[in-house]
């Protein structure tokens, strides 16, 4: 990640950047949107049932099931959350627009480096914009929180490459 906001945005081609730009005015700027970050360990529960609501909504108005259709692996998460909030390891947001919870993000931090683990929005505000509002909102926060760099995980979907997101292996052999 560069330094700032504005060396970030400059290595957006030039129509991802404007569109960033004029999404960021109509919803941040103008006072519809506004963000939310967990702060302390009591809010943890409503936060993840938030991120689990938008998420499963956004895959199945794909028709998938969604990660969180297993509940073992919600009930995974929901316990280790505590534990990564206890150790400074983790980041918990959401977006509302108009009032209403529009999108959540969940992030795991370790040393310099946010790693994007999970998110979903709500299909009902998809003209809205609010998984490239939440994205935005968190690299921009990782930029000025000083984190290095910021890992979209594994996969290949565009959205990465059009964050300028760079494929890395993940082993060496």
């Amino acid at each position: 990640l560069p330094d700032g906001w504005e060396p970030f945005l400059k290595r957006l081609s030039k129509s991802r950047r404007e569109r960033t730009r004029s999404i960021l005015r109509r919803v941040l700027e103008s006072g519809r949107g506004r963000r939310h970050c967990v702060e302390q360990e009591s809010q943890l529960p409503q936060a993840f049932d938030l991120l689990v609501q938008l998420h499963q909504k956004r895959r199945h108005s794909l028709g998938e099931p969604g990660c969180f259709a297993s509940s073992r692996f919600t009930a995974f998460h929901r316990e280790a959350m505590v534990e990564l909030w206890r150790a400074g390891r983790l980041r918990l947001s959401w977006l509302e627009i108009d009032g209403r919870p529009a999108s959540a993000e969940y992030s795991l931090l370790g040393g310099d480096t946010v790693y994007y683990y999970q998110g979903g929005f709500e299909p009902e505000l998809a003209d809205e914009r609010p998984g490239w509002l939440s994205l935005a909102m968190a690299l921009r926060d990782a930029i000025e929180s000083g984190y290095q760099h910021f890992d979209f995980l594994r996969g290949d979907e565009s959205y990465k490459a059009s964050w300028r997101a760079e494929p890395q292996a993940i082993c060496d052999w």
